[in-house]
């Protein structure tokens, strides 16, 4: 049985919504996020962005995905550090950050 997580965090974009969905071997399935008003930009965005996530996360190991989510930090909007993609990579890592069982690859 698939389980999943949803965080809400606020943004300068509006309510940022980031459910993750592992496999019943504790392996992250897909990534998906809602952010403000469907058809807008960020919205968009965010829904791509997260396929992108889901489809890395798969094929590497835990670790090494948060490494690549923490490179990010500092890619920011006039937001500063309440843009939505900083919220989001956080949120991903404080999920991912838990103690779930291991990803692909990890020991």
């Amino acid at each position: 049985m698939n389980t999943s997580i949803t965080t809400r965090a606020k943004t300068g974009c509006g309510n940022l919504y980031v459910t993750i969905i592992f496999t019943n071997k504790g392996v992250v399935d897909n990534i998906f996020a809602n952010l403000g008003k469907s058809g807008t930009c960020a919205f968009t965005f965010m829904s791509s962005y997260c396929a992108i996530l889901s489809k890395i996360c798969k094929d590497i190991n835990k670790k090494t995905f948060i490494g690549i989510l923490k490179e990010t930090k500092g890619n920011m909007c006039q937001f500063g550090a309440d843009s939505c993609i900083e919220k989001l990579n956080l949120m991903i890592i404080d999920v991912l950050g838990t103690d779930f069982p291991e990803q692909k690859g990890e020991k």
